[in-house]
């Protein structure tokens, strides 16, 4: 009897229906935890690379902003201030922003229509040829003009005013067509290169098939230095790409002086800039004040423009929030939303940021 018992005791009894339901139930609250922590790991993941991103094209932009800007309006030594200094353009055909370098070496538009594009004093084509990539409306442009800080010197002085320029190397790729300066501290001639001979050294011809005049303002020694002429015009466009949404790629655009128009950094859906224009009370620039206003104030004085603010609006290319971006973002003097008003973003999920710069302009003195 006794052994029978101690058999029947040492039954295995296994687990309840209950107990199998627990473990079932403990299991499932645990993986969906593991699966909800899996998914806000990759949410939180795409969210900091599109952040990582924006962060990296504002530095870009940061970069080549600060760079052109700095460099307005740069001559060299020459101080076109000073009496008996000056630059001039004899090129074929100049645009009057360039014929009149001094005043125009920084502009900027507003642009409210899409016929905002005047060819004689703005010049922007079609980005690729194609009208519906032009600058979009509402956002701003500017133009940036300077000499290059890179120079190199003439081989050999110039005999004559209409004689050849000879260098030692053609570091700047100059060729038919190119725009050009030579010149000293108190003179500098623009012009546009009518031929390369390359050799040792380097002759670059200035003949009157593609400048006024076949003589240049002096003959110039091997003292005086050869750039290049570069006119940047920023803006922001169409890329004509769209991501995996849908959704429209804008980007930042520039143009250069031959009208060549590159991408510069994707993702950049606005840009609003004022200009700092100073004002001389008397002979002393430290009592100099400073207005701000946009570029279609009409007082405005470009020459007098020596600080340049700038606030950009950066979008990622892709949708990584989980809700409709619903933001409202200010751009200097303007407030831009999703609604539809002139100033709106695309209604999408992208993650969108406001980079800001405030640049100041070496290359002025505005005195009374």
């Amino acid at each position: 009897m006794n052994k029978l018992k101690m058999q029947l005791d040492n039954r295995e009894t296994g687990f309840t229906i209950i107990e199998i339901m627990v473990a079932l139930a403990i299991g499932a609250l645990l993986i969906g935890g593991i699966i909800q922590v899996f998914i806000s790991f990759k949410q939180t993941e795409k969210v900091a690379g599109a952040l990582s991103r924006i962060q990296e094209s504002s530095r870009l932009v940061n970069d080549i902003f600060m760079s052109d800007s700095r460099h307005i309006g740069f001559v060299g030594c020459l101080d076109p201030h000073e009496a008996g200094t000056g630059v001039s353009v004899i090129y074929k055909d100049a645009p009057p922003y360039i014929t009149n370098f001094r005043d125009n070496s920084l502009n900027g538009w507003d642009i409210t229509a899409h016929s905002w594009g005047d060819a004689a004093t703005i010049d922007l084509g079609d980005i690729d040829n194609d009208a519906n990539k032009n600058a979009i409306l509402h956002s701003d442009v500017f133009r940036a003009q300077f000499l290059s800080q890179t120079s190199i010197p003439l081989n050999s002085d110039m005999s004559s005013k209409s004689d050849d320029i000879e260098l030692s190397n053609n570091i700047f790729g100059l060729k038919d067509g190119s725009i050009a300066s030579v010149g000293s501290c108190d003179f500098i001639d623009v012009f546009k290169v009518s031929g390369v001979v390359a050799g040792s050294p380097v002759t670059i011809s200035h003949g009157d098939s593609t400048n006024t005049s076949t003589e240049l303002g002096a003959a110039y020694s091997s003292e005086d230095l050869v750039r290049i002429f570069l006119s940047n015009t920023y803006f922001v466009g169409k890329s004509g790409r769209k991501n995996n949404s849908g959704d429209e790629i804008f980007a930042l655009y520039r143009r250069d002086v031959n009208g060549d128009i590159e991408e510069i950094v994707e993702g950049v859906e606005n840009m609003q800039i004022l200009y700092g224009q100073e004002i001389a009370v008397d002979n002393n620039t430290s009592n100099n004040t400073i207005r701000y206003v946009n570029a279609s104030d009409t007082d405005i004085k470009w020459e007098d423009v020596t600080v340049i603010k700038i606030a950009l609006l950066l979008a990622s290319s892709d949708r990584v929030l989980t809700t409709d971006d619903t933001s409202t973002y200010q751009l200097l003097d303007r407030t831009i939303t999703q609604a539809t008003t002139p100033l709106a973003y695309p209604n999408d999920r992208r993650l969108r940021r406001v980079v800001n710069m405030n640049i100041n302009i070496r290359n002025r003195r505005v005195v009374k």
